[in-house]
Formats: C-alpha cells, sequence, structure tokens
C-alpha cells in the first residue's frame, strides 16, 4: 500500500470509557507507524485551546470515524450529538463511520447505529472476547481493509487519455478560426439553473458554477437527467 497522505482516524467516545481508547491505540499502532493512520480523540485539545471547536473541526476533517459504543456512549448527549453529525458525514461526503462494541448495550435498537456494520466481526463486544487481544485484532483487521479502501480511492486518477474525452467536441473540434482544436472548455458556457421547491413551486434561479463549486468538498456527485443534459 502506499499513500501520499495520511488518512485522518476520529475517535468518538465515552470519558467512562477510556480505558479501551488506550488499549485501541495500542493495537493500531502498525497502521501509524507504517504512515497510514492519524487518529485524533479530544485528548488531544491543548490546554487554551477551544474545546468544542477542535472536536467539530477534526470531525468533519476526518477520513474515518470510529465510534466507540457502549452504555455510556448511548447515555451521553455529547456522544450521540457527535454521532448524529458523523451519519450526516457519512451521507453527504461518504466518510466511512465504524461501530466499534465496547460491551453489552442496545445498541442494536438504534436504528442509525445498528444499520452500520460493526467491529469486531458480527458486534460481539469486546467484553465477550476471552482474550481481549483476539477483539482487538478484529477490529485492527476491520480497520485495515476500510484504510485500503479509502487509500485506493484517493489514488484514482482521470487519465490523459480520458480527459481528452471529456474535452472531446466532436464535430465542433475545428470550428474557430484562431484554434487548431476546440475543446469543450474553450466553449462550454455555465447553464443559469431554475430552483423549485419540493412541491414543484418556482423558488430562484441559481449559477450552476457557484453550485458546482459548493460541492467541491464532496467526494462523489451522481448527475441524472435527460440525455445530453451534463
Amino acid at each position: 500500500m502506499k499513500i501520499s497522505k495520511q488518512l485522518k482516524l476520529f475517535i468518538s467516545y465515552s470519558h467512562l470509557d477510556e480505558v479501551h481508547i488506550n488499549n485501541f491505540t495500542k493495537h493500531i499502532a502498525p497502521l501509524k507507524n507504517n504512515g497510514f493512520l492519524e487518529q485524533w480523540y479530544d485528548r488531544k485539545i491543548m490546554a487554551g485551546q477551544d474545546f468544542q471547536d477542535n472536536i467539530d473541526n477534526n470531525l468533519g476533517n476526518a477520513d474515518i470515524i470510529c465510534l466507540f459504543i457502549s452504555a455510556n456512549f448511548l447515555s451521553s448527549n455529547t456522544c450521540m450529538k457527535e454521532t448524529k453529525n458523523a451519519l450526516e458525514l457519512k451521507k453527504k461526503k461518504g466518510i466511512a463511520v465504524i461501530p466499534v462494541i465496547l460491551s453489552a448495550c442496545g445498541w442494536l435498537d438504534d436504528k442509525e447505529i445498528s444499520s452500520l456494520l460493526a467491529l469486531p466481526t458480527d458486534g460481539k463486544p469486546i467484553s465477550d472476547f476471552t482474550d481481549s487481544n483476539k477483539a482487538w485484532n478484529a477490529v485492527y483487521n476491520g480497520i485495515k481493509v476500510v484504510i485500503e479502501k479509502e487509500i485506493k480511492i484517493k489514488q484514482l486518477k482521470i487519465t490523459e487519455q480520458f480527459s481528452f474525452f471529456l474535452q472531446n467536441t466532436e464535430l465542433l473540434a475545428k470550428a474557430h478560426s484562431q484554434k487548431d482544436k476546440v475543446l469543450l472548455e474553450d466553449i462550454f458556457v455555465y447553464p443559469e439553473l431554475i430552483k423549485y421547491d419540493d412541491s414543484g413551486e418556482y423558488q430562484k434561479k441559481d449559477s450552476s458554477e457557484k453550485l458546482i463549486d459548493d460541492f467541491s468538498d464532496y467526494p462523489k456527485i451522481l448527475i441524472a437527467g435527460e440525455d445530453q443534459s451534463g
């Protein structure tokens, strides 16, 4: 695995479960030592820094978010708020959100958390393993798979051949008196869009260029429409 930039892992947990975070940190050491991963949790906030801003910024910049689930976690308003924000990031930006089940609790009754594939395997709680090292190793291997996938996604590049295909104007390629070959970027004009609400009522006109800029933080965007609408 080659990586040009470390992936950022955000840890959401209850302070009552901090001993588990220490164990987790030890077990993922090879991933950190090999430069694949940089972990962050609130103990890294230094005196004098804004506590909530640090949490929000690091959560928003994460590539992977781990939720360390226990009864303590589920009963914490702060942890559940972080969970809500993490799931919103998953929905909007495709961020990987991984529940790690620390101990027996009612997490399966939480519709949003239970919809995610949990670690260790099959969501068996860490506390149910007779050998906790086996439990943490299962967590390690699960996160390693996610890291490998994220690295592959980040390394995807548009080839020169495909870039030419995207820029090809076909019949218009020789339509400019000052250029041997006309590319799409030479003739493209951002169309003006009309925005409607859910009931089909007109709201306003909007610039497609601004819309694209607003979507620049999203790793994947699917646009659907009629033929040639793109």
